[in-house]
């Protein structure tokens, strides 16, 4: 499997919120791929964007969240709880709209140049992970040293990798995004192990 994400996790791939079209690839809200749907009889779910995963096979994966942003809950690694639902699916274009629709306004995710998964602090001058937009590199802990961090670090030792980090979309070099952001102000992580297909996701967000 060729993995769309770096293989070594001190890189990544960072991505901006655009605007224009966004009928397939990478993109963010509106409408939800046709053909592609959550499990059905679990929690009521709108769909919330589509990420690349691998170009051989050609897969992606849609992330689809509940409804009530506010039975997420932040700052836990979460696993099959319902409030989320990752679907593996190959190459897709949106479906007409249906009730499975975002909330948020459609935008197309621009994949920018491979580079370093970090940055310096420009306060005092220390390495820190990159917090924005980015697919695979390592995830951006708000809550350091704590047991989330403890429990993320324990599922990258089993295999599993990042496969998405989107940030609330006020990043620079962002596209105006409208609609309500469905994890509050903070930033979401999604992590799966190759090759995706039946297998387990663990996610966070915090704020």
């Amino acid at each position: 499997m060729q993995l769309l994400c770096p293989n070594e996790p001190l890189r990544c791939l960072r991505l901006t919120i655009a605007d224009g079209p966004s009928e397939m690839g990478p993109r963010l809200g509106g409408r939800s791929p046709l053909g592609v749907y959550p499990s059905e009889g679990k929690n009521p779910m709108r769909y919330f964007a589509t990420i690349p995963l691998s170009t051989d096979p050609a897969l992606e994966t849609s992330i689809f969240v509940h409804i009530d942003p506010k039975v997420m809950v932040s700052h836990k690694l979460h696993k099959d709880d319902n409030t989320i639902q990752v679907v593996v699916h190959g190459p897709s274009q949106r479906g007409s709209s249906s009730a499975l629709d975002s909330k948020l306004s459609e935008h197309p995710l621009k994949l920018l140049e491979e580079s370093d998964d970090w940055i310096i602090d420009p306060d005092d001058g220390s390495v820190i992970v990159e917090s924005r937009h980015k697919i695979g590199g390592r995830p951006y802990v708000i809550q350091q040293g704590g047991a989330l961090e403890t429990a993320v670090n324990g599922i990258q030792q089993e295999g599993f990798i990042q496969v998405v980090q989107l940030d609330f979309p006020v990043v620079e070099g962002d596209a105006m995004v409208s609609g309500p952001w469905p994890f509050f102000d903070g930033e979401f992580h999604l992590f799966g192990k190759v090759p995706f297909q039946g297998q387990e996701w663990y996610w966070f967000f915090e704020h």
